[in-house]
């Protein structure tokens, strides 16, 4: 009877086990909890029940009630939180995080490097990507053009050197990036547009420049490095802020500042405007082109500029400090080629730039080749016909020699 008594009470708690396994979620499965409004009659066992099935555990929802001191004292009208079943988990994702390019040279003009991570200068090639820390240099009667976004295009011009660097993004998540220029100048443009773009900061000796679109959208800024500490701004379109020393200024269109570095940027000035330029017409030889431009009176130089392009962005050659309003070129290549000068203030500020004129140049002409055999043939005529005719007059001598003789004989 004691035999029969135990297997009876073996085969109860295992059939208990099978039940309690059979209730309990997977373990992967996360249960869905949901808030309760107590009503009367209720407790945490038979709301379990209730929702999860007769076999749910009574215990289900008192780990997530902690706040209730006893589970089976809940009172009608009670905030709770019950377990109304279970679901399988959102997968988890793990993405890894790719390192964002700032900038795409977009367009080179002769020798541009670059210098990547911080390692050795490299010849660049039109693709490559820049990111912070990345730096940029151009030589001579070189340029490059760095993309930022389908907007924002940075020209950096010849003897230029540029680093770019990452600042943290503003709260409307707009993402910021600064080119700090350690030589040479850039020119900025951006692009009417009504996609996210980039906002660059332009930095010179400690000198922030911010460019901002004008009314139109657009915003074409020059920032130059003017010597070891101090830098030119000058503003062609819209409008930029220029900081120093804790100060800044606001640069509007047709304005531009000087700023040295630990001191506020200087009064914004107006800009010179453009020269008027004496246009070259016709066919040219490359040799001694003669450019020449109409005097401003308030302008303490000029400057030339020849490019492939009419935006300047590839160079082909220019001079700056031209005190008269005519200079000669001694050689530029054949092919379309444009020009285009600007009046630089006392300051050290580009004005507005004259119209870009359009130079045809070609080649010079060969010389037509001389015959030389019919030259000689001519010569040699000549010497024949000469020959003739003393000839004729050495017989015509000797026959009047002879007459005489036979006269003086007779």
């Amino acid at each position: 009877m004691n035999r029969i008594i135990a297997a009876a009470l073996i085969a109860v708690f295992t059939i208990a086990q099978i039940v309690q396994a059979e209730t309990e979620p997977d373990s992967n499965l996360q249960p869905i909890v949901e808030s309760y409004v107590v009503k009367a009659g209720d407790t945490l066992a038979k709301l379990a029940r209730r929702h999860l099935g007769p076999d749910a555990p009574w215990n289900t929802n008192v780990a997530i009630n902690p706040e209730v001191p006893d589970p089976d004292l809940i009172v009608p009208g009670q905030s709770i939180n019950i377990i109304t079943g279970y679901e399988q988990p959102e997968p988890v994702v793990v993405v890894e995080e790719v390192e964002v390019y700032q900038a795409v040279i977009e367009k080179i003009s002769n020798l541009v490097e670059k210098n990547v991570e911080q390692s050795d200068w490299k010849d660049a090639i039109e693709g490559d990507q820049l990111f912070p820390l990345d730096a940029v240099r151009t030589l001579a009667n070189s340029s490059a053009v760095l993309q930022f976004d389908n907007a924002t295009t940075v020209l950096v011009t010849e003897y230029s050197q540029i680093f770019l660097r990452a600042l943290e993004s503003q709260e409307s998540g707009v993402s910021r990036s600064e080119i700090e220029i350690k030589s040479g100048e850039t020119d900025l443009r951006l692009e009417q547009s009504d996609a996210p773009q980039q906002q660059i900061e332009i930095n010179v000796a400690g000198t922030i420049t911010r460019p901002e679109r004008g009314a139109d959208g657009s915003n074409s800024t020059r920032t130059r490095m003017a010597g070891n500490d101090s830098s030119h701004v000058m503003v062609y379109e819209g409008s930029s802020a220029v900081e120093s020393a804790g100060v800044s200024v606001a640069v509007k269109t047709g304005m531009g500042t000087t700023a040295v570095a630990g001191q506020a940027p200087a009064e914004p000035e107006r800009l010179l405007p453009a020269p008027v330029i004496h246009a070259l017409e016709g066919e040219l030889y490359p040799e001694n082109i003669k450019f020449s431009w109409e005097p401003l009176g308030s302008a303490a130089a000029y400057r030339l500029d020849v490019c492939k392009d009419r935006r300047c962005t590839q160079p082909i050659f220019n001079q700056r400090e031209i005190s008269e309003t005519t200079l000669t070129v001694p050689t530029l290549p054949v092919g379309t080629s444009y020009w285009r000068v600007t009046a630089v203030s006392k300051s050290g500020l580009d004005g507005f730039t004259s119209v870009t004129d359009e130079l045809n140049i070609v080649v010079v002409p060969e010389a037509p080749k001389e015959n030389h055999f019919l030259a000689t043939l001519v010569i040699l005529f000549l010497l024949f016909l000469a020959a003739l005719v003393l000839l004729k007059r050495y017989l015509g001598k000797t026959r009047s020699a002879e007459r005489g003789q036979s006269d003086s004989n007779q």
